[in-house]
């Protein structure tokens, strides 16, 4: 029978998060007829469950927060010296290639697991994250040409259970699953949690909180004592796997780790942020795998706009559910099936040529040689607001202040605006919008643009601004336009003037809906400014005079 040993920790001082992937690869390589056995530091009663299963052996007495590599490899090759394990495989963010060299020299094969891009010397390497186009060639120069490099979301380990179909009982309270994660301090959890239980009264749908106390969580006796009287709350306690209750979730708020792969192949929407640096993640490349609300910069200031947060994403539900589903990069639940595959057969991996392939929109179309336009779409709503909080942009806008996350996915979703991408050489150039509003009985547009890079040119604006001119003209040829526009930015007075915007003295007219569609626009910062339609006989039919 084929052996295959696993060197990896788990504890108070690193998670679980490193055992709970490892121990489900050996499911998948059990189920193969192979013998799994791991090696940890030590075996903490809070983790004795998750190897329940497993052949089991320690290294030392007590965990080890940092390892000499050298003494651990030798530590290591001694307690399998009876053994002839076909590979051995590391998941141990304190082991890298000096551990890896020393244990090569013993004729063992090595696959390492990592996500941190380091140097190693292993056989195999696998890291499922996905870093956009260049996910396949991060390891190119930190591991050897001969290394097997099985990189990205396909990779993803996950039980068989996620590769089953499931459906959700609609009729069910909204359920809320909140996490930060096996090892966290749940006090973090609770201004989460009692915020959601303020509001609840301002939903009109019945909801269920479901807090994780993981094995690792402090303050957990503490915390279940807290919300033991409240019946909306029915913690989970004790579970090494959540497959089932994540059947049973519409909505995850918490700690973005591991546990994201399991909500995206669930389509599950999720509200996540980072509690560690190896956390960080780029918005772009959570978006491909069909993650869509993270913010890297979570803080209290967040809060307030998360019990609207859950009432848009009740509301919104089939979008949401939508817009996860068009993922570029699915997550299918079978990486496990692929790497047991590779460790046993020792075949090249196939490469899924989507990886390689960029996204063609259909309803593009062509403003210059250059210049293309589409509207724009659910996939860009993080784009849209990181672009608007550019700093080059924020010293035009009425507000200067950038605008948080969370309180930008709830207007996403209730927008009325119509809003358009320029893309110049395929690459974003500047988002632009028009809106039609009312005020005392007349129809006005009003709009605005702002840049998706500082290198934008006068005429990139411009292009933009006579398609949206030319595109009104034709849709609402009997509507006015009016703006305001910051006194210190010549750039836009100048475009505007030469698109025939006349400045807007208090007496006019059309001074009023200004000021009542930019309340926060001061006079003396901002020139107002209107556009008549190409039929001017609006004047006509009412005057503010």
């Amino acid at each position: 029978m084929n052996n295959v040993i696993f060197r990896t920790n788990a504890g108070n001082l690193c998670g679980i998060g490193h055992l709970v992937r490892s121990v489900e690869l050996a499911k998948e390589l059990t189920q193969n007829g192979v013998h799994c056995i791991f090696i940890l530091d030590c075996i903490e009663e809070n983790i004795i469950s998750f190897l329940s299963e497993m052949e089991t052996l320690t290294l030392y007495d007590t965990i080890q927060e940092q390892i000499n590599e050298e003494k651990d490899a030798n530590l290591f090759l001694k307690a399998i010296k009876s053994t002839k394990p076909s590979w051995v495989i590391v998941d141990d963010y304190r082991i890298g290639a000096t551990w890896e060299g020393i244990v090569k020299q013993a004729n063992l094969n090595i696959c390492s697991i990592d996500d941190i891009l380091r140097p190693h010397q292993c056989d195999a390497l696998i890291d499922i994250r996905w870093r956009g186009d260049e996910t396949l060639t991060q390891y190119d120069r930190l591991a050897p040409p001969e290394t097997t490099k099985l990189l990205g979301p396909d990779y993803v380990i996950l039980s068989s259970d996620y590769r089953k179909e499931v459906c959700k009982n609609t009729t069910a309270p909204f359920t809320i699953l909140l996490a930060l994660g096996g090892g966290s301090d749940l006090k973090s959890l609770e201004s989460i949690i009692d915020i959601i239980l303020e509001h609840q009264n301002t939903f009109d749908f019945p909801i269920e909180l479901r807090p994780v106390v993981g094995p690792l969580s402090s303050h957990s006796n503490d915390f279940v004592e807290r919300y033991r009287s409240d019946p909306c709350i029915t913690p989970i306690i004790g579970k090494n796997n959540l497959f089932q209750d994540l059947c049973e979730t519409d909505l995850y708020i918490g700690a973005i780790g591991g546990i994201i792969y399991q909500l995206i192949s669930l389509h599950i929407p999720a509200l996540t942020f980072p509690l560690a640096q190896n956390q960080n993640n780029e918005l772009k490349w959570l978006e491909d795998i069909g993650h869509f609300f993270h913010s890297n910069n979570w803080s209290n200031r967040e809060l307030t706009d998360l019990p609207q947060f859950i009432k848009m994403v009740q509301q919104n539900y089939t979008r949401i559910h939508r817009l996860i589903t068009s993922a570029r990069i699915p997550i299918d639940g079978l990486g496990a099936k692929r790497i047991v595959n590779f460790l046993l057969t020792r075949q090249q991996p196939h490469t899924p040529s989507f990886y390689a392939q960029k996204t063609i929109s259909k309803d593009e179309k062509d403003l210059s040689i250059e210049h293309t336009i589409r509207p724009v779409r659910d996939q860009d709503l993080n784009h849209y607001l990181v672009c608007r909080n550019l700093d080059a942009n924020c010293q035009n806008m009425i507000s200067d202040e950038k605008i948080p996350f969370l309180q930008h996915y709830n207007w996403w979703f209730n927008a009325k605006r119509q809003s358009y991408l320029i893309n110049k050489n395929n690459d974003p150039c500047l988002y632009i919008w028009h809106e039609k509003k009312s005020y005392e009985g007349l129809d006005f547009l009003i709009g605005g643009w702002f840049i998706c890079t500082p290198e934008i040119a006068f005429q990139d604006a411009i292009i933009a601004l006579n398609w949206q001119l030319d595109h009104c003209d034709t849709h609402y040829p009997d509507i006015p336009w009016v703006a305001v526009i910051h006194k210190e930015n010549k750039f836009v007075q100048l475009m505007n003037r030469s698109l025939g915007f006349q400045e807007v003295t208090l007496e006019h007219p059309y001074s009023k809906a200004i000021a009542h569609f930019f309340s926060d626009a001061e006079h003396d910062k901002f020139h107002f400014v209107m556009r008549e339609p190409l039929a001017t006989d609006q004047l006509q039919k009412k005057s503010y005079l």
